[in-house]
């Protein structure tokens, strides 16, 4: 999000992110999608350890990454998830998994949550791949963008154009009730995706990195 769009922008934003909490809880917090590499950069080339790694399930699907690391292997993909644990409709959330650099690594990575709500953390991938160092000495790093942020699909992001808060809210809520149910975005709904993508990715089990 630019800077230049001043305290008016911003505090439209912020306020919309509180309004709509019961709705959108982990969807709204950011405006614009990340910036994306000009090209796509395929890392399949690179020697994923496949020998190590559990089996994946149809739920993972491996894609080419939108993002480069210097020094780093990273398998990019996504999980398919159940929008909610009632309905037919399916969500696309993007994850990104940095290989340790130790030859035997611990059976259990780190997955990331990234605060907010509505913190992306595909985006910032360079920066979290450096911070986290210590830890990809001794394990695998996972990173999420949780349903509705980041390259996940649909996308709960909405421009703040309008400075009127009220304005902002009906346009961000009609748009996103057009790709998606917006009250199918809630922290328990969020909490599921995290256990369905540690299923699809076949660990038993993993530990939890968050943040706020």
């Amino acid at each position: 999000m630019s800077r230049a769009r001043g305290e008016q922008g911003r505090v439209g934003r912020t306020l919309g992110v509180f309004l709509l909490g019961g709705l959108v809880a982990s969807g709204c917090g950011e405006t614009e999608r990340p910036p994306l590499a000009e090209d796509v950069i395929s890392d399949r080339e690179k020697d994923f350890p496949y020998d190590r790694l559990p089996e994946t399930s149809a739920a993972f699907e491996e894609i080419d990454c939108r993002v480069r690391v210097k020094g780093a292997s990273i398998q990019c993909g996504t999980v398919t998830v159940p929008a909610s644990a009632d309905s037919n409709e399916t969500m696309q959330i993007a994850v990104a998994r940095v290989f340790s650099s130790a030859k035997t690594p611990e059976a259990d990575p780190v997955v990331y949550l990234e605060g907010g709500p509505g913190g992306a953390s595909l985006g910032s991938l360079e920066f979290l791949v450096e911070a986290f160092a210590p830890i990809l000495e001794k394990r695998d790093l996972i990173f999420v963008d949780q349903r509705g942020t980041g390259q996940s699909t649909p996308s709960l992001i909405c421009d703040d154009e309008t400075v009127d808060v009220l304005e902002l809210l009906d346009a961000c809520y009609a748009r996103v009730s057009k790709e998606t149910t917006p009250a199918f975005t809630t922290s328990v709904t969020n909490a599921r995706d995290f256990e369905a993508i540690r299923r699809a990715y076949g660990y038993e089990q993993w530990n939890l990195y968050g943040i706020s």
